[in-house]
C-alpha cells in the first residue's frame, strides 16, 4: 500500500508541473582561491492549485551552517514556496543568512514567467539599485558583501513581480508585531492610503484613511492598503493575514540529512524530538520575538 501512495504521489506532483511557473534563485559564492561555489538555492511555484499561505505544500527551510538562502513569508523561512498564479503584484523577500565579507553572486532562473504578461525586478535594500529580470531565460547579479552591517543584513534582497496591466508603481505591505507597515516605489503623488480590512480575505472594507506608511491593526484579519494618487488612480497592495504577534502553522518540516531535531512551542513545551526526514506540524501555534 505505501509504494502505490508513493507512485500516486510521483504522478501527481509531474502532472502538475507541467502546469507551473516557476522563479530558482541560486546563491553562489566567490572564494579567495579564485573559485565560485554553489552554497544554495529558494524555488517559488505558480500554479491557482497552491494557496498565498504557508501550507503542508510549502518546504520549510533546514538551518545549515554555511551561506544559506530561502523566502520569508508570514515570519516563516521557506525552501519551497507555491504562491498562485500572480494578477497583480507579488513580492518574495529573500531571507539571506551566515554571509562572509567577500563577493556573492546570484543566478535567478525564471521557466515560463514571461506567459503571464508580467514585468519583475530584484531590489537591493542596500545599495537601492533594482536589477531587471529576464522572465524567460536567466539573469546573473553581482553583488558585495563588506564591513558594512546592513551589506549583510537578512533582509538585503527582495523579487517584486507586477503585472503588465498595472503602473510601475507598487505597495508592498507588510505585518509587524503591532500592526502594518508598508513601502511604495514612488509616493511623490500619492494622495492618500486606505486601509481595508476582510474577515474572510475575499470581501474588502475601508476601515482607515492615513497618509502615513503604518498602522496600529485593531483586531485579527485580512488586510490590504490601497494608494490613492492625486488623479484618483487607485494602486493595491498585496494582502495580509493579522493575527497580532501569534501564527498559526499546519504542514511539514522537512529535514533531508535526518539529523536529530528539537521543536518547541513559544510557551517553552517541547513539541517534537526525533530525526524523522518529514515532520508533520498541525495548528501549532508560536510567537514571533
Amino acid at each position: 500500500m505505501k509504494q502505490k501512495f508513493l507512485i500516486l504521489t510521483m504522478l501527481i506532483s509531474t502532472l502538475s508541473f507541467s502546469q507551473q511557473r516557476r522563479i530558482n534563485v541560486s546563491l553562489y559564492a566567490h572564494n579567495l582561491d579564485g573559485t565560485t561555489s554553489l552554497q544554495d538555492g529558494v524555488t517559488t511555484d505558480y500554479h491557482n492549485s497552491y494557496s498565498n499561505w504557508v501550507d503542508m505544500w510549502d518546504a520549510l527551510k533546514v538551518p545549515q551552517i554555511a551561506e544559506e538562502i530561502s523566502s520569508n513569508r508570514h515570519d516563516t523561512l521557506i525552501a519551497i514556496e507555491r504562491r498562485k498564479v500572480i494578477v497583480t503584484t507579488d513580492t518574495t523577500y529573500l531571507n539571506l543568512r551566515h554571509l562572509q565579507q567577500k563577493s556573492y553572486r546570484f543566478k535567478v532562473v525564471c521557466d515560463d514567467m514571461s506567459n503571464c504578461c508580467l514585468s519583475g525586478f530584484l531590489y537591493d535594500n542596500y545599495t537601492n539599485q533594482s536589477y531587471p529580470l529576464n522572465l524567460s531565460g536567466t539573469t546573473t547579479i553581482e553583488w558585495l558583501v563588506n564591513s558594512s552591517p546592513t551589506s549583510s543584513a537578512n533582509n538585503r534582497f527582495k523579487i517584486v513581480l507586477n503585472s503588465c496591466t498595472l503602473p510601475v508603481k507598487y505597495v508592498d505591505l507588510q505585518s509587524s508585531k503591532i500592526g502594518l507597515i508598508w513601502t511604495v516605489d514612488e509616493d511623490d503623488d500619492i494622495k492618500q492610503y486606505n486601509i481595508e480590512y476582510s474577515l474572510n480575505g475575499s470581501s474588502f472594507n475601508i476601515v482607515q484613511v492615513t497618509k502615513n506608511k503604518s498602522i496600529i491593526a485593531l483586531k485579527d484579519g485580512f488586510y490590504r492598503v490601497v494608494a490613492i494618487t492625486q488623479n484618483s488612480n487607485k494602486i493595491y497592495s498585496n494582502i495580509v493575514k493579522w493575527l497580532g504577534n501569534l501564527r498559526v502553522y499546519s504542514g511539514y518540516i522537512y529535514n533531508p540529512s535526518g539529523i536529530y531535531i528539537q521543536i518547541y512551542l513559544y510557551s517553552g513545551q517541547l513539541y517534537y524530538s526525533g530525526n524523522n526526514t518529514q515532520i508533520k506540524i498541525d495548528q501549532v501555534i508560536f510567537k514571533i520575538k
